[in-house]
């Protein structure tokens, strides 16, 4: 069963992590910005209505969680060459029975109330990072704007039918790569004999 939760939770972070574009791994956290800085890119969080567009990425996310997770568990299970027809009508039962308690989890999660102040802590400096006080306040402005304003609001909806995308493209290509995993393993157990 934990290998199920496991499964589940991988395939969850696989198909995020391919559906975007890789970043560059945090190593350490931004340095404080100045004063002027740190307040240049308060404004533009909340020129970009930072709260309410994470809680709408949030909500996006989810309700695409529950496909997600059983699309990437599916695929492993169906491209096990070990398992027989009814080990992976079993497992494919308790994925389903699994899907819904670790989506919930996962919402108690990223539901938190204290998330976005901690998000905003940290993206403050983050933004600082890589733009001026001048380039945040120009992207202020954007954002006010008419256009700004539908970019923000249909972003989230891009972001999950752009996740959405990615699965589909990618999980073929993945499934197939499984495969040929199970199969080579499986060759080489039998050369072993």
């Amino acid at each position: 069963m934990m290998k199920i939760a496991a499964t589940l939770l991988v395939s969850l972070a696989c198909a995020s992590a391919f559906a975007q574009s890789t970043p560059a791994p945090l190593t350490t956290q931004a340095p404080v910005p100045d004063p002027k800085t740190a307040a240049a890119a308060r404004d533009l969080l909340d020129a970009m209505n930072y709260r309410a567009t994470t809680a709408a990425a949030v909500k996006q996310m989810t309700a695409n969680m529950p496909t997600m997770m059983r699309s990437g568990a599916e695929n492993s299970i169906r491209s096990n060459a070990k398992l027989s027809e009814k080990e992976k009508a079993d497992k494919l039962a308790e994925v389903d029975r699994m899907v819904p308690q670790a989506v919930a989890a996962i919402k108690k999660v990223l539901e938190d109330p204290k998330l976005a102040d901690e998000m905003m802590a940290e993206v403050v400096p983050l933004y600082s990072r890589y733009f001026t006080a001048d380039e945040m306040k120009q992207l202020a402005t954007f954002y006010r704007t008419p256009i700004g304003k539908k970019s923000l609001q249909v972003m989230p909806q891009l972001m999950g039918e752009g996740m959405q995308v990615g699965q589909r493209v990618i999980a073929p290509r993945i499934n197939k790569l499984m495969q040929e995993l199970n199969q080579q393993q499986l060759n080489q157990q039998q050369s072993k004999k």
